[in-house]
């Protein structure tokens, strides 16, 4: 659903490289503030469409209950990411035709190293038997705590974003020097 919405992104960048190769910057916040708005239009919509959208999308999927169950539970809370999802394509699209992909890229960085501690914070095996560490990116082993999985990921992405030049080995792969 939301990546029908991609033509945001695309639409975007091309509008806004026009208006940044003219050096119209009113032209560029305008462009970026109609994507928006159709950002936030579309996203009220399949907020307000959400039941005919679970009810179909479960029709065409024949799974067995206890599948569904979770699905239906993860459709619920994904679905309100909407506003933001959609958003996100939108400023993309804009950052790129804006000559800038540095944000875009550090952005969709920090947002995937939260989504994985997010995860491993909250997926253990304790509180969802249907997850096992063997099933995580990255192995708990590595990490002896919650706070030292926080401090690898804020060096990465500050390795992403300085360019410094840190042992990022040791923090993904728990290499010892």
């Amino acid at each position: 659903i939301y990546w029908g919405f991609s033509l945001l992104r695309m639409g975007t960048s091309g509008f806004a490289a026009q208006a940044f190769g003219r050096a119209d910057g009113k032209e560029g916040i305008i462009i970026l503030s109609r994507a928006l708005l159709a950002g936030l239009l579309g996203s009220l919509l399949v907020i307000i469409l959400q039941w005919p959208i679970e009810q179909f999308s479960f029709w065409i999927i024949n799974s067995s209950e206890g599948v569904e169950h979770y699905a239906r539970s993860y459709f619920y809370i994904r679905i309100w990411a909407a506003p933001a999802t959609i958003s996100l394509y939108a400023f993309t699209g804009w950052f790129i035709g804006m000559q800038n992909a540095r944000i875009p890229m550090i952005v969709a960085i920090v947002i995937n190293l939260l989504n994985m501690s997010i995860s491993l914070c909250l997926g253990t095996p304790k509180q969802n038997p249907l997850i096992s560490f063997s099933d995580m990116m990255i192995p708990p082993s590595c990490f002896e705590d919650r706070r030292e999985l926080i401090d690898s990921m804020t060096n990465i992405i500050s390795f992403i974003i300085t360019g410094q030049s840190t042992d990022i080995k040791k923090y993904v792969m728990n290499i010892k020097d």
